[in-house]
């Protein structure tokens, strides 16, 4: 299910890109683009003055109207001509719904070697019906282990149980006011499976980026997963945002979450810190420019978004925590 807003569109003229560090807006090495409101541009990075090791690049656009975008970051290996051998991978494990700890999850038979192809069984003979989760990760030759990936699957026994009708939907902005209390969105006869078009109302949105988050409800009265997406409202007027004077490091973050709000904006800010759910899980007011430190070993893994307020003034950060 899909929410669709009109937005005013600019076209993108400039394209610009840094290595490792931000030498600030505009300031970065420049990329020749066709001007359009959307691009599609491949471009070389000269990386022989690079040593080897793991790197960053931003890439972030500006609009005609002089307006940045958000700053797109990626992690990326440089390794020597010389061939220097991966490890290989020599174990697998993978655990349903519970995460028992590293190295102690349900092992998967494989053939070691750097890249592997395996499938395998998973027993459902002891899961209820419903949704769960399957994660699943490797070990290298040295001992270390991967990332955890992690899919959400439906087991569904072998007779032909017809899947309950969707009857319902909201959509809410930012912060999740609760189940049935969000934004109806409209929809046609009720089914099982539905492909709908909507307009979001902005009318009380006040301008700037928010998180966009829509849910459903089936006729046994469950809720749904959450879907979410970042927007940028701009409506009438160009958008208050303050969002290229903070910097978010690290990300992601394991223990703690540093803020840099640079000391040009005068007033204090208040923050939220809200989960992929839309729910607050942090929050702060009459918080001062500069540095603010915050604690969140006790937060699950997961994607998460950082909202700050300054008077008329918006910006949210996506943060991802990895424990």
């Amino acid at each position: 299910m899909l929410g669709w807003m009109s937005l005013p569109a600019q076209d993108i003229t400039h394209l610009e890109y840094f290595i490792d560090l931000d030498p600030g807006i505009g300031q970065a090495t420049d990329v020749a683009i066709s001007s359009g409101s959307l691009i599609d541009e491949s471009f070389t990075v000269p990386m022989t003055t690079l040593e080897s090791g793991a790197h960053l690049i931003g890439v972030r656009v500006m609009q005609e109207n002089g307006t940045w975008g958000q700053t797109y970051a990626r992690v990326f290996l440089k390794q020597t001509s010389q061939n220097i051998p991966l490890p290989s991978i020599v174990a697998a494990e993978y655990f349903i719904d519970v995460d028992p700890g590293i190295g102690q999850a349900t092992d998967i038979a494989i053939s070691s070697g750097t890249l592997i192809d395996e499938s395998f069984k998973v027993p459902m003979t002891t899961l209820e019906n419903g949704t769960h989760l399957i994660g699943v990760r490797v070990m290298q030759e040295n001992g270390t282990w991967g990332q955890t990936y992690a899919r959400v699957f439906l087991k569904q026994t072998s007779q032909n149980i017809p899947l309950p009708s969707i009857v319902a939907a909201e959509y809410f902005f930012d912060v999740d006011p609760g189940f049935g209390q969000g934004i109806a969105a409209p929809l046609p006869n009720p089914a099982a499976d539905l492909d709908i078009q909507f307009v979001a109302d902005l009318n009380n949105l006040p301008n700037g980026p928010h998180v966009f988050f829509v849910r459903t409800q089936d006729e046994n009265g469950r809720w749904s997963f959450i879907y979410y997406e970042l927007i940028d409202v701009a409506v009438g007027i160009e958008a208050h945002s303050f969002s290229d004077e903070i910097q978010i490091s690290p990300n992601p973050a394991n223990h703690i979450l540093t803020v840099h709000l640079s000391k040009t904006a005068q007033t204090p800010f208040g923050f939220m810190l809200i989960n992929s759910e839309g729910k607050m899980v942090k929050k702060g007011d009459s918080v001062q420019p500069g540095y603010l430190t915050l604690e969140i070993t006790e937060l699950p893994s997961g994607t998460y978004f950082l909202k700050l307020e300054s008077g008329n003034q918006l910006a949210i950060k996506k943060v991802l925590i990895s424990h």
